[in-house]
């Protein structure tokens, strides 16, 4: 999925990679690491979230990965966009495996 932002007369595209389950244990978390080691050794700067409040897994492999509660309130939400703004090309999110269940 990509995010168009328009800036002064200037288009800026973000590729965005989110990984969505309801289920854990599926690799979500390896298989960002793995794209965002592989981007790296390509020279292209790269911004990770992880959103699992209990293993933080993303963050495991990629310490500087930034840590978003998004069960808190919407406002934690935003800081999924902030990234956008702050003009990084690949954006990460690693999301908990409960993230998108009824519960």
């Amino acid at each position: 999925m990509s995010k168009k932002k328009e800036t002064t007369g200037e288009q800026v595209w973000a590729m965005l990679f989110m990984m969505v389950n309801d289920k854990g244990g599926l690799g979500k978390s390896t298989l960002l690491s793995i794209l965002w080691g592989y981007l790296i050794s390509k020279g292209v700067r790269v911004k990770g979230i992880d959103t699992d409040t209990k293993s933080r897994t993303l963050q495991t492999y990629y310490p500087e990965a930034d840590f978003v509660d998004t069960s808190k309130d919407s406002i934690s939400a935003d800081a999924l966009v902030e990234p956008f703004e702050q003009r990084w090309p690949v954006v990460l999110v690693d999301n908990k495996a409960s993230a998108i269940s009824d519960e």
